[in-house]
């Protein structure tokens, strides 16, 4: 449990007794422990809308590595030979439903926008740069949200 949480809970009126196990008290007199606890704290959190912007960032995390490793891949792949249907290959599974169009959903609903710069060039160079330019802002956006938990 963050700091966050624990002021979080006390903004709706309950007081962590214990840690470990979780127990809360209302100041209604209502009192929740271990699993009860954390739902409690789980609808407190999702209340203030951070639930879903912690799973929200998550997802970000998992696409934004996995189009890294799909980069990744065709990067070495090409050093054998073919190296634009490698690309091309890369730049169709960058740029689908679950890369760029997914990224750009999360994105959004994290208030952030989906620009980078195009460079219209190459499978390659637009594949590597928008990996690039999505890292730099899960960069940015984890930075953001560290400085704000602490």
């Amino acid at each position: 449990m963050t700091h966050q949480d624990e002021i979080l809970l006390t903004a709706a009126g309950w007081t962590v007794e214990c840690q470990n196990p979780l127990e809360l008290r209302h100041a209604d007199g209502s009192f929740a422990s271990g699993q009860a606890a954390r739902i409690v704290l789980a609808d407190v959190l999702s209340e203030c809308g951070i639930v879903a912007k912690s799973e929200e960032l998550q997802v970000l995390e998992e696409r934004v590595e996995w189009i890294g490793q799909i980069a990744e891949s065709a990067k070495v792949l090409s050093r054998n030979g073919d190296t634009n249907s490698y690309w091309a290959s890369a730049y169709v599974l960058v740029f689908g439903k679950q890369g760029a169009q997914k990224i750009s959903k999360l994105l959004q609903e994290l208030d952030m926008d989906g620009q980078w710069d195009d460079p219209a060039g190459s499978y390659a160079d637009d594949v590597q740069a928008y990996v690039r330019a999505m890292k730099e802002k899960l960069q940015r956006l984890q930075h953001l949200l560290g400085a704000q938990s602490d």
